[in-house]
């Protein structure tokens, strides 16, 4: 049973040593825990992507992966300097996400700043009116889901299902097509 006393005596002092620590980088306990718990699950995907490797031929993409893993997991690694009171950055590394959404942007930026006629051109879509509707006149198109006449729930679930925009087609539609 003595080692139980050891065990909290132990525990205590590791807690005690985490606060002073949190207290140098000007954070609270709490947070240098969760960073520390987001480091550990980090290392550890990172040692089971390397335990799944050894059991595959061909894990380069694997090994890329942990990479990306360790890079990542090292954020918080970063000894602070002692600069007064200036916080400590944790850096964020780029993602494929950020890189494919700047992407997204810069495209959606240039579309909208095409006339209809040329956006229109430039996806090979013709539309027009047939008998009495032959010379009506068609809305412009809707380059985002921002700028349909959807209510907020339901471009929010656009946007949580991973729809980013509308496809061309999609984008052309108007009035009653849109519920069909």
């Amino acid at each position: 049973m003595g080692s139980s006393g050891e065990e909290k005596s132990k525990k205590s002092a590791r807690k005690a040593q985490l606060k002073e620590e949190a207290e140098r980088l000007g954070i609270t306990y709490e947070e240098l825990k969760a960073q520390k718990k987001e480091k550990k699950k980090r290392k550890r995907e990172a040692d089971n992507l390397s335990q799944d490797n050894t059991a595959f031929e061909g894990g380069q993409d694997r090994e890329l992966e942990k990479s990306r893993l360790r890079a990542y997991s090292g954020d918080f690694d970063e000894k602070p300097s002692n600069d007064g009171d200036q916080q400590p950055s944790a850096k964020r590394l780029r993602t494929r996400s950020m890189d494919k959404a700047e992407d997204n942007a810069k495209v959606v930026q240039a579309e909208k700043s095409q006339s209809t006629e040329e956006w229109r051109k430039s996806h090979n879509i013709t539309v027009q009116g047939y008998g009495k509707n032959a010379s009506q006149k068609f809305e412009d198109p809707f380059i985002e889901f921002n700028d349909a006449p959807f209510n907020a729930s339901i471009q929010k679930t656009l946007k949580a299902a991973g729809f980013e925009r509308p496809t061309f087609i999609q984008s052309q539609v108007s009035s009653r097509e849109m519920a069909r």
